[in-house]
């Protein structure tokens, strides 16, 4: 099917389908961060939080990576080998389960933001958005907000200066 627009380009529609059906089904496939349905999590400044990301067998030994950015190519905030750490990130890739786990300390306020949870790959890099967004923290008179059982659980607590805050694990679709 030929389309031909105002400007005297044509284009033939049917020719780029099936890549993009390829496109759509391989980042659905590939990658998903588990848990809540809707891919957000809130946490609270000065706390952490832990994001889990499950992939599909043959991506095990494909690298793994986290970002901050609505897509891919984005900048890597962090990238694997088994561990790694780069700054307030860490990413664990755990083979045996197919899942990656990154967590963010000390978290910020300008850390609100999309982030992406992919795998590189031959041609387009699957991937998940994942929505952070981080409040102020809690005053020490306000009783700390308790996490959603469905979206996060405390790990253990977190310090910063002389507060207590509960780094949240989040397992996203």
């Amino acid at each position: 099917m030929q389309h031909r627009s105002g400007d005297g380009i044509s284009f033939t529609f049917y020719s780029f389908i099936p890549s993009l059906l390829l496109l759509v089904y391989g980042c659905l496939s590939c990658i998903s961060v588990t848990g809540d349905s809707t891919n957000e999590v809130t946490a609270y400044s000065g706390g952490g939080v832990r994001i889990k990301c499950k992939y599909e067998e043959e991506h095990k030994t494909n690298n793994k990576y986290f970002c901050k950015g609505e897509s891919t190519p984005c900048a890597d905030q962090i990238k694997t080998g088994p561990w790694a750490f780069q700054g307030r990130f860490s990413l664990h890739d755990n083979t045996e389960k197919k899942m990656f786990v990154v967590t963010i300390t000390a978290l910020r306020i300008e850390d609100t933001g999309q982030y992406c949870c992919g795998i590189e790959s031959v041609g387009s890099d699957p991937f998940t958005v994942v929505q952070l967004t981080v409040s102020k923290g809690a005053s020490p008179k306000t009783p700390q907000p308790k996490p959603s059982p469905k979206s996060s659980t405390p790990l253990y607590p977190h310090t910063t200066k002389g507060k207590i805050f509960p780094l949240l694990s989040y397992n996203a679709p």
